[in-house]
């Protein structure tokens, strides 16, 4: 296992914490939150909780993938997947942060957010070698 591997966790959980405290006022500004429903009749029941704030942590984790590639050849430490499963897998994980955000956004009727990962999976599911 390579050193970029193993630190990378760490880099990204620490990025990840300090980037939504950052996000969350213009989440909250874009009216792209919610209540807490469970919390009714109590004093926490008026606190906004953005919506959208996966969209920081999956932008942290592609950005993560991405810079692993160069890292990992920089340090003369090859990737574990082939090139072409490594693209596949990220195009599948963009286009379901894309679907997840424009859910958050548009609120997508169910019948479409069961189509849509469908076609997210293709690019998996054309690499696939079993």
């Amino acid at each position: 296992m390579n050193v970029v591997t193993l630190l990378s966790p760490f880099f990204t959980f620490s990025l990840t914490c300090a980037l939504i405290p950052q996000v969350t006022p213009y989440l909250i500004r874009a009216r792209l939150f919610g209540l807490d429903l469970g919390k009714k009749g109590t004093k926490s029941e008026a606190i906004q909780i953005p919506e959208a704030a996966g969209l920081v942590a999956g932008t942290v984790f592609l950005t993560a993938l991405l810079l692993q590639i160069p890292l990992s050849s920089a340090l003369g430490e090859g990737s574990s997947l082939p090139p072409l499963q490594l693209i596949s897998s990220l195009f599948s994980i963009l286009f379901m942060l894309m679907l997840g955000f424009t859910d958050d956004v548009l609120d997508w009727p169910w019948r479409y957010k069961l189509l849509l990962p469908l076609l997210g999976s293709i690019p998996v599911c054309a690499c696939y070698d079993g």
